[in-house]
C-alpha cells in the first residue's frame, strides 16, 4: 500500500479485523517513508543566493558528482563548502522549515549523525542543509522563511570526523526515494552559474 499523507493530518490506511473470537491471533507490520510530494518539477528561474553573508567568501570543496560521497541519488547534486564553525547559515530560497532532525547522510550507518534542516519550497522541492552546529538552530518546524533569513550556523554538528563544511542539496520525492537535482546559484558578477568543485563564493557588489 502507498499513501500520501498531508502534513499534519491522520489518515486511517487500514482496519484490522479478527476472524475468529475463538483462535489467537496476532499481526506484525512495517513502515516506509519519503519526505515530500511525489511527481512534482523543479521550477527553474532564479538562481539560488549564496548561504552566508555579504563581506564572506568560501570555497566548494565538493561539487555535482563529488567523488568523496556525492555518488547516491540523493547527494549527487550536492555541494559541499568548507566554513569556519560557526559561520551564520542563510536560507538560500524562500519556504517553509519542514524538518529538523539528527541523521545520517546518504544512510551511511558507519557515519556520525549530522543535524540538518530541511526547507520546504513553493515547487514542492526541498533544500537539505546539513553538517550545523549542535545549538545553532533560529528556526522552528513549521516556520515560514525567506530567502536570505539566518537559520542556523555551521558545525561539525556533533563528533563528526569532518572538516566543517555546509552540505547543501536541492531534493525531490521521486517516488519512495530521495532525488537530488541540480541547481545553479548567483556568482559574483550576478548570474547564474552552475557550482563546481574549486570555486570561490562571493556576493556581487551589484
Amino acid at each position: 500500500m502507498r499513501k500520501v499523507i498531508p502534513a499534519k493530518t491522520t489518515v486511517q490506511l487500514c482496519q484490522l479485523v479478527q476472524i475468529s473470537a475463538h483462535e489467537p491471533w496476532s499481526y506484525t507490520y512495517s513502515t516506509r517513508y519519503v519526505l515530500g510530494k511525489p511527481g512534482i518539477h523543479h521550477l527553474t528561474g532564479k538562481p539560488y543566493s549564496l548561504p552566508f553573508g555579504e563581506v564572506q567568501q568560501f570555497v566548494i570543496s565538493q561539487g555535482f558528482n563529488g567523488r568523496r560521497s556525492h555518488q547516491t541519488l540523493a547527494t549527487k547534486y550536492a555541494i559541499d563548502i568548507d566554513m569556519p564553525e560557526g559561520t551564520e547559515i542563510l536560507a538560500m530560497r524562500s519556504g517553509r522549515v519542514m524538518e529538523i532532525t539528527r541523521a545520517r547522510l546518504n544512510n551511511d550507518k558507519k557515519s556520525v549523525p549530522a543535524l540538518q534542516i530541511r526547507i520546504l519550497h513553493q515547487d514542492g522541492t526541498m533544500g537539505l542543509y546539513a553538517h550545523l552546529k549542535k545549538g545553532s538552530i533560529a528556526v522552528r518546524e513549521g516556520q515560514r522563511v525567506r530567502r536570505g533569513q539566518l537559520i542556523a550556523a555551521s558545525g561539525p554538528s556533533y563528533k563528526e570526523d569532518v572538516k566543517p563544511h555546509l552540505h547543501f542539496a536541492l531534493q525531490r520525492n521521486a517516488g519512495m526515494r530521495l532525488e537530488s537535482i541540480a541547481f545553479q546559484i548567483i556568482n559574483f558578477s550576478g548570474s547564474a552559474i552552475t557550482p563546481k568543485l574549486g570555486l570561490t563564493l562571493r556576493h556581487s557588489p551589484y
